[in-house]
């Protein structure tokens, strides 16, 4: 009897444990119940004009390109879905890949939004806000999407928005802007680290102001122009209000990659399925098998001409 109700009283004991442990890490162990070995390409372009140039995909090969891909059966998701992912939330199909548009030229409004309107492919923009901005700071370069052809793109549900920082695409000296430090215009004197820090985290903070006024709500995704991934830009990151960060290194994304140093593809090494292929990033059912066994399973076709078909 003495040990039955000792037994009861550990029982009890332990059930009390549970009950009173933080909320933090019951919601840990509820983001690691969702398993999962898939990998997410994350694929980036900067711009696309009707012919192909230097950090240019032409019209004609993005579209072959989207085609191509999604015959062999891979499957682009929204940054929505990805974020779920790599926050241990949700999974991903085989073969999943997010499209991403670093700086926000004006041929990603024209060109590339009406080929992926057609196909229904979601994509990641990421521009430089300091083109965005009230005043806004041209460049003598590639026309810039305007704020307003980012509100519709932003408005039509499959364009998410991120930052590709403010004033961080630029360089001081030869050094890219977040590393560099600065001297004051006044004193001379070189910036201390804390101001450093303090100038990093205000630029992010201006750069997720701008955005937010413009498609109507602050971007969770942030692109470091020419990787500049050091901890103390990271933590800037974090402290402006960024869940993730994609960094310069080449590579895929599991749910093991730390959400503030994420790799990323180029679509400007070479065709964009081999890439894919040598990275080991292999598709799901290729859409032809997927279409046909869709249409055995609605009676389309006799059990054993559809088994031939797959297994032939």
């Amino acid at each position: 009897m003495a040990a039955t109700i000792l037994l009861l009283g550990c029982i009890f004991f332990i059930d009390s444990l549970h009950a009173t442990r933080p909320s933090c890490l019951k919601q840990n162990r509820a983001q690691g119940a969702v398993a999962s070995g898939r990998q997410v390409a994350a694929v980036f372009f900067h711009q696309i004009q009707e012919k192909p140039g230097p950090y240019t995909v032409s019209l004609k090969e993005f579209r072959e390109t989207l085609d191509s891909l999604q015959r062999a059966g891979y499957v682009f998701i929204a940054l929505d879905q990805f974020l779920a992912f790599v926050e241990g939330r949700g999974d991903v199909p085989p073969g999943a890949v997010l499209l991403a548009a670093d700086d926000g030229y004006e041929g990603i409004y024209s060109l590339a939004f009406p080929a992926l309107k057609a196909r229904r492919i979601p994509l990641v923009v990421f521009p430089i806000t300091k083109w965005l901005a009230p005043v806004r700071r041209e460049e003598l370069h590639l026309p810039k999407v305007s704020p307003e052809q980012l509100r519709l793109m932003a408005a039509s549900g499959l364009v998410a928005v991120g930052s590709h920082t403010h004033e961080g695409h630029s360089t001081v000296g030869g050094q890219p802007y977040y590393q560099a430090r600065l001297h004051s215009p006044w004193t001379g004197r070189p910036e201390t680290g804390d101001e450093r820090r303090a100038r990093i985290w205000n630029d992010l903070v201006v750069s997720r102001a701008v955005l937010e006024e413009i498609v109507g709500r602050p971007p969770s995704a942030l692109s470091l122009p020419f990787g500049c991934t050091g901890r103390e830009v990271r933590e800037a990151a974090r402290r402006a209000g960024f869940r993730c960060i994609f960094a310069g290194r080449e590579g895929l994304v599991d749910r093991k990659t730390d959400l503030m140093d994420l790799p990323r593809v180029r679509w400007e090494r070479g065709p964009l399925l081999k890439q894919l292929k040598n990275l080991g990033h292999q598709p799901g059912l290729p859409r032809y098998k997927k279409e046909k066994r869709q249409k055995q399973a609605e009676g389309y076709f006799p059990q054993s001409s559809f088994a031939s078909f797959i297994h032939g």
